[in-house]
C-alpha cells in the first residue's frame, strides 16, 4: 500500500511540474517594438503641437534621411529600409488626423502591365511636376552608442519654418548572431553588434 501510495504521489508531483512549467512558458510577454513605439510618439508630437494645428493643412513627406550623408544610406549604418518606414508610418498617422496629405509619387495615370496596376512611381516623368502642398514631413536621424536618435519636422515649404518638430530615440538591441560591427533592422528592432569594438588596434 505505501509503495503504491509513493508511486501516485510522484506521478502527481511530475504532473504538476509540467503544468507548471507549461504555464510558465505561455506567459512570454510579446517583445517590445521599439521602431513601432518611435513612430507613435513622433506622430502624436506632430499632431499635439500646440502652435500648429494639422488638420487641413496640405502637406507631402520625404524620405528621413541620415545625418552624415543626407541621404537614406549613412556611413555607419546599412539600415536603408528605416528613413522610408518611418516617413510613409508618420505620414499616415499624419493623414489619420485630418492632414490634407498629398502623395507625391502618385503618377498622372495608373500603369498596367502583367505584374499588376500600378499608380505609384519614382519616375520623374511619371508623376505631376506640381503638387500643391504648403508643408513638408521631413526627419534626420543620428546612430549613437545607445540608438538611433530621430528628429522629424514640419516644415512650411514657402518660408521654409519649422511649425512643428518631435524626437525619439530608437533604442539598439544587442545581437550577438552577427559577427561584424553594423546594424540591421528585423521585426521592429534595431539591432547593433558590438564584438569587435576594441580590436582595432590589433
Amino acid at each position: 500500500m505505501n509503495l503504491k501510495m509513493s508511486i501516485m504521489a510522484f506521478a502527481l508531483l511530475t504532473l504538476s511540474g509540467c503544468q507548471t512549467f507549461d504555464t510558465i512558458v505561455g506567459k512570454k510577454e510579446p517583445m517590445e517594438q521599439p521602431v513601432e513605439t518611435a513612430i507613435t510618439s513622433i506622430s502624436h508630437q506632430l499632431i499635439t503641437n500646440s502652435s500648429f494645428d494639422i488638420a487641413d493643412k496640405r502637406i507631402v513627406s520625404s524620405t528621413f534621411v541620415w545625418s552624415d550623408t543626407l541621404t537614406s544610406v549613412s556611413k555607419d549604418s546599412e539600415l536603408m529600409e528605416l528613413g522610408t518606414i518611418l516617413q510613409e508610418s508618420i505620414i499616415t498617422s499624419l493623414t489619420q488626423a485630418g492632414g490634407d496629405v498629398r502623395e507625391i509619387k502618385s503618377a498622372n495615370a495608373i500603369q498596367l502591365n502583367m505584374g499588376g496596376e500600378f499608380i505609384l512611381s519614382r519616375d520623374i516623368e511619371r508623376v505631376a511636376h506640381n503638387t500643391q502642398a504648403d508643408y513638408v514631413l521631413t526627419g534626420i536621424m543620428t546612430p549613437t552608442d545607445y540608438g538611433t536618435v530621430v528628429n522629424a519636422k514640419l516644415i512650411n515649404l514657402h518660408n521654409k519654418r519649422v511649425v512643428a518638430a518631435a524626437r525619439q530615440v530608437i533604442a539598439i538591441t544587442p545581437d550577438i548572431r552577427t559577427s561584424e560591427n553594423s546594424s540591421t533592422f528585423k521585426d521592429g528592432l534595431l539591432y547593433r553588434n558590438h564584438q569587435n569594438q576594441g580590436n582595432h588596434d590589433e
